[in-house]
């Protein structure tokens, strides 16, 4: 695995960004890959350095499943204190606690950091397949707001999204409006995953947790009927409602590799 230290100039600082590479890399020097970018990146490769002390599983997954496709995955780890901000595309319309009112808003700058700069920092610097079709972009939580706001913003760049817990009711109506007037590419391939108990003491600070799992999945079936609305082939959609499931990298792991399947790389 490479590190690198990449500039964020909006925030004035350095980012931490992971790189895994696929087996025999170095050997099969003719070889070109797809890549898989990651939000949170803190909690996709490590366990013990992990928000909830469990990763996405990333590792294993890929040792464990030989039958995948070689990727090179990008974990991009969050802004630490700035996550709510720099995962943001709008400003949050609906906190309920003074410190969090003015959360949001950096998601687009954001966005085009990850298109204009890291991107291209990372085509150069591996043997990449360019090309919409071998990009693939995941996050769960606001890193699923950000998944779908960049894959809406910039369609000719990602061809899969890996939309996880998804967290639009932090803005759900200015989501909602820019979802529907950027469709995506007909072509794009969605993988939603959502449980019916994601709700935690963190969200405590926007609305009750009987009130956020109801958000939750109406966030999720909201951007699915956007996406069918705007043209999307329902069968270029793959929806998962999971009963009981909660708000934790556990089941965004355990549906990692559902993901990278319907990628179908």
């Amino acid at each position: 695995m490479d590190t690198h230290h990449v500039n964020v100039p909006y925030y004035q600082q350095k980012r931490r960004v992971r790189v895994l590479l696929p087996k025999d890399y170095d050997k099969e020097t003719s070889a070109n890959y797809p890549v898989v970018y990651l939000h949170d990146g803190q909690n996709v490769f490590y366990s013990k350095e992990s928000f909830s002390g469990y990763s996405w599983k990333v590792i294993p997954t890929i040792k464990n499943h030989p039958e995948l496709q070689k990727v090179i995955v990008v974990g991009i780890d969050n802004a630490g204190e700035r996550r709510l901000d720099e995962y943001g595309p709008w400003p949050v319309d609906n906190s309920q606690t003074p410190e969090f009112m003015e959360a949001g808003g950096d998601g687009m700058a954001y966005g085009q950091w990850v298109v204009e700069s890291l991107k291209p920092f990372i085509d150069s610097h591996y043997r990449t397949r360019p090309e919409a079709q071998s990009t693939l972009l995941a996050g769960s939580s606001m890193g699923g707001i950000i998944t779908a706001y960049i894959g809406a913003a910039y369609p000719e760049i990602f061809g899969h999204l890996g939309v996880f817990s998804l967290a639009s009711w932090f803005s759900e109506r200015e989501f909602l409006d820019f979802i529907n007037a950027n469709p995506l590419k007909a072509d794009t391939r969605v993988f939603i995953q959502v449980g019916t108990n994601e709700g935690n003491a963190g969200d405590e600070s926007f609305m009750k947790n009987n009130r956020i799992n109801q958000a939750y999945i109406n966030s999720t079936v909201w951007y699915y009927q956007s996406l069918l609305r705007s043209g999307l082939p329902v069968d270029q959609i793959d929806l998962h409602i999971v009963a009981q499931a909660t708000h934790h990298e556990k089941h965004w792991a355990d549906h990692f590799l559902d993901f990278l399947k319907f990628s179908n790389l």
